[in-house]
């Protein structure tokens, strides 16, 4: 019964997954689009440009709680941490989507350049997971997670989730980029 699941999203599930606002082109429609000689209207939220704008606010974010000192207030540093840990799971999915259509445009023309940029870009999402970890670890446990959807599957006999324990997941990314053939 694992399809019932809710698991880690791979660069494979980004890139097949379809957007669910009309607005929004995903990672599969926007290489195909590209690659038909299509363009999108300015009102289209394309992946590249949803990388941008998750970039943008999770590097001020980042800025805006940089110099608060949490030394003597655990609420505040819990607070804090959060912000942070939100604002890198945002640079995680913005290099992830970066990655994603760096790898489909590889497997659909292919290029070195291109598989080393989705190399790279997912790389770049796994150090972001990292500083996930770096920042959660010391301060959250391992948890369950039935308040989530009563169905989140996580790899390990207790059923627990922290962002360490689906580390190696998130680092598959990089090596699908890796082994990643160009489409015949």
């Amino acid at each position: 019964m694992q399809g019932e699941y809710t698991k880690y999203i791979s660069v494979d599930a980004l890139i097949a997954q379809p957007t669910l606002a009309p607005d929004y082109v995903s990672v599969r429609d926007y290489v195909g689009t590209l690659r038909a000689g299509g363009t999108f209207a300015d009102d289209r939220m394309t992946p590249p440009r949803l990388a941008d704008v998750l970039e943008r606010d999770c590097r001020a974010a980042l800025g805006l709680v940089a110099g608060i000192d949490t030394s003597d207030n655990a609420s505040l540093r819990y607070e804090v941490a959060d912000v942070r840990t939100w604002a890198h799971l945002g640079l995680h999915l913005a290099e992830k989507l970066r990655g994603a259509v760096a790898l489909q445009t590889y497997r659909l023309d292919g290029g070195e350049t291109q598989q080393r940029a989705a190399i790279a870009h997912l790389e770049r999402a796994l150090a972001a997971w990292d500083e996930v970890v770096a920042i959660t670890r010391p301060l959250y446990r391992d948890m369950r997670l039935t308040h989530y959807n009563h169905n989140f599957f996580v790899p390990n006999d207790d059923n627990l989730f922290h962002w360490a324990l689906i580390r190696d997941e998130v680092a598959r990314d990089v090596e699908i980029a890796r082994a990643a053939q160009r489409a015949e």
